[in-house]
């Protein structure tokens, strides 16, 4: 009979004809306490204890349904049900783990959210706006991890576990490498070298350059340069046999100190790795040349006299930079940011230079114009102003500005194209040989800007300015 209802109820148990709770018993062997829940356990049933009553087989029954039944529905029997199905859940070890996980979830997302700073080149102090908005749009950043300081550190870790694998990658590959150093100056006025490293993620994959570190200088003449070199490279896991192995190529400016042929950075990775390649880099001979041109070329000084003026006049004061402005809203132009042309930087920073005054050009006379007649300026103001209207307004000045248009577009494609990362020395050959092609042919017969300022001098009419013919301004480019 007992057996019979343990078949029907399996949270039955019976021992010596006797009914318990086997629900009861396992709470009341690990405490009433289980869960986070009190429990009271009648003993009866938690220790076997349970018998029937009466004469006959069916009353015995009856009464052993109505116990059952009573013990079923009872409040601490479903309590302690509830409670063991809590523990079988396990939730303090499942509430650990989702605090775990939510915690790394929300340092995850200030992650992504300091590498995106990082990549879109803004300041540190935009984590803080930045986390706000994705609280605002309900996303959990947690609670730390909002500063800006703690931006910069994230930011170096990044950098830091980024370069790791790539170094990683670059060493396993077993590929050879170059080495790309240049010198240059902080905001601080430090010396420091800026080092990459040219090479093959995989025996399969096309060569690509990445940044590899900045490194401060303690001494700026060859040793110094030298011994941070290597120092360096050491540190990130290019021991001297692996360099001996791989080294192939190391690439500079054409500085002295990097590749002087008595006493430079170049001589001393050649007396350490006699395979080793040195190669000027193309971008600076290409800037050489350019310059070296420039002082052969008469008319040149004029030129550029007159646009590191204009350079001056709206670099140095907010009003001039205002007024023309507004002469290139009145005009319906894009007002474009004038800079030097043929100085330190590259020719691309150049040709833009030409190509912003090319294309404000009647903006840049009417503002010149306004300005030589406007009283509230001194004498000398005016003077100067109509000075650079007249020059500006000259046929020869816009014939040489066309002749210098078409000659800078065609040097800073070349210069761009070799400042590509995928650049090699094939793709370089044939991009120079090409660029050789189309500057003899120029100098055969005028580009298409030179056409047009020819057309412009012949008509006495360039962008609905006026032109005037004075050789006291400026001196014609041949072309």
């Amino acid at each position: 009979m007992f057996r019979e209802k343990t078949k029907q109820y399996p949270w039955l148990i019976c021992q010596n004809k006797k009914l318990g709770c086997l629900t009861c018993q396992k709470i009341k062997a690990v405490g009433p306490n289980v869960g986070g829940s009190q429990v009271h356990i009648a003993d009866e049933w938690s220790k076997v204890k349970v018998t029937a009553y009466g004469a006959t087989r069916a009353a015995q029954l009856q009464s052993l349904r109505k116990k059952i039944h009573k013990h079923r529905m009872s409040d601490y029997h479903q309590a302690a049900e509830k409670t063991m199905e809590t523990a079988k859940e396990k939730r303090m070890e499942t509430l650990t783990s989702d605090m775990q996980r939510d915690h790394f979830l929300t340092t995850d997302r200030v992650f992504r959210t300091v590498y995106k700073i990082v990549k879109s080149a803004r300041p540190f102090t935009d984590l803080p706006t930045d986390i706000d908005l994705q609280v605002m749009n309900g996303l959990d950043m947690g609670r730390t991890l909002h500063s800006d300081y703690s931006c910069a550190t994230i930011s170096r870790h990044i950098g830091s576990e980024m370069r790791k694998r790539v170094v990683g990658k670059v060493l396993q590959s077993g590929t050879k490498c170059s080495v790309l150093i240049d010198e240059s100056t902080t905001d601080s006025k430090k010396s420091v070298l800026i080092i990459y490293i040219r090479a093959s993620l995989g025996m399969s994959e096309e060569p690509l350059t990445f940044f590899l570190d900045l490194v401060e200088l303690s001494a700026t003449n060859a040793d110094g340069i030298y011994q941070a070199l290597m120092n360096n490279l050491s540190q990130h896991g290019f021991s001297e046999a692996i360099m001996k192995e791989r080294f192939v190529c190391f690439a500079s400016d054409g500085a002295s100190v990097m590749l002087g042929s008595k006493s430079s950075v170049a001589t001393k990775l050649v007396e350490k790795f006699p395979n080793v390649m040195v190669w000027h880099c193309m971008n600076h001979r290409l800037e050489l040349s350019v310059g070296d041109a420039v002082e052969e070329i008469a008319g040149m000084n004029d030129f550029q006299f007159f646009f590191d003026k204009i350079y001056s006049l709206y670099h140095a004061s907010a009003k001039n930079r205002r007024e023309l402005t507004e002469c290139c809203e009145d005009l319906a132009l894009q007002c474009l940011n004038i800079g030097r042309i043929l100085s330190t930087r590259w020719v691309a920073s150049s040709y833009r230079t030409i190509k912003a005054v090319w294309q404000q050009y009647p903006a840049l006379h009417k503002h010149f114009s306004d300005a030589s007649v406007d009283p509230k300026r001194r004498s000398t103001e005016r003077c100067m102003f109509s000075g650079l209207a007249n020059r500006l307004s000259n046929a020869t000045f816009v014939h040489n500005l066309g002749v210098m248009y078409d000659a800078l577009e065609e040097l800073s494609e070349f210069s761009l194209s070799l400042q590509d990362r995928n650049m090699t020395l094939p793709k370089a050959e044939a991009s120079l040989s090409r660029q050789i092609r189309v500057l003899k042919s120029m100098a055969e017969q005028p580009g298409p800007r030179a056409e047009e300022t020819q057309t412009a001098g012949d008509l006495k009419l360039f962008k609905g300015v006026p032109l005037t013919n004075n050789s006291r301004y400026s001196r014609e480019i041949n072309h």
